[in-house]
């Protein structure tokens, strides 16, 4: 049940993003909770080859997943949100007309 409330929330969030910067908004939703659960399956993957003793505790390591996951879905939300506000200051062709009056 909460893995479902995690994908709505998540997917809601980078669908609004995306379309408050009119880009595509579903493909982005399913990004963002892409990113989740590949950040979860990376570091489950990591603890598995390099932390083998640590695999008897599944609470603190299914804890740790979504930890993981949620970071890297909060980094992955930033760069986009910075990324698409800073293309918005500068317009395509803005650099052609100051090049030309010079």
């Amino acid at each position: 049940m909460l893995g479902l409330l995690a994908i709505y929330y998540i997917g809601k969030s980078f669908h609004d993003l995306a379309g408050y910067h009119d880009k595509s908004r579903w493909g982005f939703a399913f990004a963002g909770v892409g990113i989740f659960y590949g950040a979860q399956i990376v570091f489950g993957v990591i603890i598995g080859l390099f932390f083998v003793e640590y695999l008897e505790n599944t609470i603190l390591l299914n804890v740790g997943g979504v930890i993981v996951g949620a970071i890297a879905g909060i980094l992955f939300y930033t760069y986009l949100k910075n990324k698409w506000e800073n293309d918005n200051l500068h317009p395509p062709g803005m650099q052609d007309v100051l090049d030309d009056i010079i």
